[in-house]
């Protein structure tokens, strides 16, 4: 599959972050409205 089994050696090879690039059916479009720090439904 091209992958490179020395990232599998060690834990650390996990940590550098790094992912695939995300396919468009994932990048949603803009909110046409905007989100509050007010909440609203929160009785104490």
């Amino acid at each position: 599959m091209g992958e490179d089994i020395s990232e599998y050696e060690s834990i650390w090879g996990y940590s550098l972050g790094e992912t695939e690039p995300r396919i468009p059916i994932y990048k949603y479009p803009e909110y046409n409205f905007k989100v509050t720090e007010e909440i609203t439904d929160l009785e104490i």
